[in-house]
């Protein structure tokens, strides 16, 4: 501490005022990420239970995920875009600039990252192929990546509009709306295609998309509210409102 000037070290003032917004924000950040992992480590139980072809299944999934990982390493870098612009415009009191902001962050990611799914989806056996020898597994990717693929747009579109509520520090609408859409509709739909009426990994995968698609527009829905601007920590007195 003693190599740190004191106007550095935080007031108490800030502390009264800063530490409680801070904990309102980063709870439901930590809470979401811990509903999101855990829903994938029930997804992959799903997957390795299904009535045929379990091992090939998971296999799949596996290799799936570490080729959709490398395609949304740019959907992270607009996720972590948006944070920061729209929270410098609600910081600045500029709550219309930060709905124009946000909106053509998501146009612009979805349009970017949907055309480098087109780009991938003629490849996506040969990319399989790579990845597994095994007489089975290929095909399982291939699945994984077609359903994943196709939702490309409405998970990009999650995805920044994630951002959007990270930077207005409205970070329980992500949990909310992530954690319902899916402990709600992607592990009981993914149980029921996979398990029931399908009986393969492609009704899991399928559940994916479906999800994605409903938690894209419970997001866009949450964006047009405007009641995640009144969330925003403002600079000064002046900007509230």
């Amino acid at each position: 501490l003693g190599l740190l000037a004191r106007r550095r070290i935080l007031s108490a003032a800030w502390l009264r005022r800063g530490l409680p917004y801070l904990l309102k924000v980063a709870g439901p950040a930590c809470i979401a990420a811990l509903v999101w992992h855990s829903g994938y480590f029930v997804l992959f139980v799903l997957v390795s239970t299904v009535p045929f072809n379990r091992v090939a299944s998971l296999a799949g999934l596996t290799a799936g995920l570490r080729i959709e990982s490398i395609l949304f390493l740019p959907g992270m870098a607009f996720h972590a875009t948006a944070a920061v612009l729209v929270g410098n415009c609600l910081g600045a009191g500029r709550r219309e600039e930060a709905m124009r902001v946000s909106w053509t962050l998501i146009k612009s990611a979805v349009a970017v990252m949907s055309l480098a799914g087109l780009a991938m989806w003629p490849f996506r056996p040969e990319r399989a192929a790579f990845l597994s020898e095994d007489a089975l597994t290929p095909s399982y990717i291939v699945s994984y990546l077609a359903w994943n693929l196709a939702s490309t747009p409405f998970s990009i579109a999650s995805t920044v509009l994630g951002g959007v509520m990270v930077g207005a520090g409205a970070t329980r609408y992500n949990l909310l709306t992530f954690g319902s859409t899916f402990w709600g509709l992607r592990i009981p739909l993914g149980w029921w295609l996979g398990h029931v009426l399908w009986q393969d990994a492609s009704g899991v995968f399928c559940a994916m998309l479906v999800s994605q698609i409903v938690q894209s527009l419970a997001m866009c829905r949450v964006l047009q509210s405007r009641r995640w601007l009144n969330f925003a920590m403002r600079s000064h007195r002046r900007g509230e409102s």
